[in-house]
C-alpha cells in the first residue's frame, strides 16, 4: 500500500531552499513506550537532517545539517485495521534568522483517484484526483478553497475540519491536523502518487 522511500515522510524546507527530512537521521532513537494487550505505542525521536549530509553539524542559524527535532508516536490497537500517528515538531533554531518555506508530510499512496476534504458543518467534499492533483488551502481564518493542481477553484467554504482522505483502489489514508482554520495558512494536497 505504502512504499518506503526517503523522498517521502516528514520534511522541512528552510528559507534558502534546503530540504531536511526525518528519514535522513540515521541516529533516530526508537523504543517501545507502552505495551499492553490492547495497545502498543512506539516512539521515534530524532532530527530533521539536510539532504546530502550526515547531520553532524548543528547550529541555531543557517547553514546547519540538522534543523528541528521530532518526536513521533505510532499507536497500534488490537483488532483494528489502522494505526494512529502523533507527531510533534520541536523548534531548535533562532526564528529571527531562519524561516521555513514548508513543513510537511508526504505519503506515497500509489494510484490515488479521489480525495475527500473535511469541512465544518457538512459532509466531506469529494474531488477526483487529476494528473496535477487537488488541494485544499485554508488561506484566511474564515475562508478556504479547494483547487485543482492547475489553480482552478473547484469549491470554497468557511472552515476546514483539518483532514483529508486519499483513496485508491486498494487503500485509504487519512491525515488530520488540529485547529487548521485557527492556525491558517494550512494546506492539504493529494497527488496521484502521494
Amino acid at each position: 500500500i505504502l512504499q518506503s522511500n526517503r523522498q517521502h515522510g516528514l520534511y522541512l524546507i528552510d528559507n534558502e531552499g534546503d530540504v531536511y527530512r526525518a528519514a535522513n537521521d540515521l541516529q533516530t532513537a526508537l523504543m517501545i513506550e507502552e505495551q499492553g494487550p490492547l495497545r502498543v505505542v512506539l516512539r521515534a525521536e530524532g532530527w530533521y537532517v539536510k539532504d546530502g549530509t550526515e547531520g553532524k553539524k548543528h547550529s541555531y542559524t543557517l547553514p546547519t545539517d540538522r534543523l528541528c527535532k521530532f518526536i513521533t508516536r505510532i499507536e497500534a490497537y488490537a483488532g483494528k485495521p489502522y494505526v494512529r500517528v502523533l507527531h510533534s515538531w520541536v523548534l531548535t533554531f533562532d526564528s529571527h534568522t531562519v524561516r521555513l518555506k514548508d513543513v510537511g508530510l508526504s505519503l506515497p499512496l500509489n494510484g490515488a483517484s479521489r480525495a475527500v476534504f473535511g469541512v465544518e458543518g457538512g459532509p466531506g467534499i469529494r474531488q477526483p484526483v487529476s494528473d496535477d492533483g487537488v488541494y485544499l488551502i485554508q488561506h484566511l481564518p474564515h475562508a478556504f478553497s479547494i483547487d485543482s493542481g492547475k489553480g482552478r477553484q473547484l469549491s470554497a467554504g468557511r472552515h476546514s475540519e483539518g483532514w483529508v482522505s486519499a483513496v485508491s483502489a486498494h487503500a485509504r489514508i487519512t491525515v488530520s491536523h488540529r485547529d487548521t482554520w485557527q492556525r491558517f495558512p494550512k494546506e492539504f494536497e493529494v497527488l496521484r502518487d502521494q
